[in-house]
């Protein structure tokens, strides 16, 4: 829950951004934003989410995820990066994206090997593509 939602109760877009930065923050280090160990009580921890900032530190974080986070945990909601903002940011729209380019023809590569395609083709063209798997 985004402070705005806490103090506010407002929600609005970027009560949203707040929520994805979260959620790619726990996905990257398998770790909740919030740490609630020993915490039984909720109104607790909506005053800690309310007032406090969140540490977003890990070893698991580039410079440009920890950035990226940053801007979508952004505690004024007026300054917090929009989605548009987001997409263009250097975390999403770096390298990583020549790697993810190579990793999809890589598997279309390999769904094309073992699809049932495949078996109609000839012999002498199987034998080629199947080399190239």
């Amino acid at each position: 829950m985004a402070p705005e939602s806490v103090l506010d109760d407002e929600y609005e877009t970027p009560a949203d951004i707040w929520a994805f930065g979260c959620t790619v923050f726990e996905m990257i280090t398998g770790k909740k934003v919030w740490d609630c160990t020993g915490i039984n009580d909720p109104l607790h921890l909506l005053c800690k989410i309310g007032m406090q900032s969140p540490e977003l530190h890990h070893d698991k974080l580039s410079k440009q995820a920890e950035d990226f986070l940053n801007k979508c945990v952004d505690r004024d909601s007026h300054s917090r990066w929009t989605a548009d903002l987001l997409l263009n940011h250097p975390f999403l729209s770096s390298d990583n994206n020549d790697v993810h380019q190579r990793k999809r023809k890589e598997l279309k590569l390999v769904d094309l090997c073992n699809s049932t395609e495949l078996k109609l083709l000839t012999n002498k063209r199987r034998r080629k593509i199947v080399e190239r798997c």
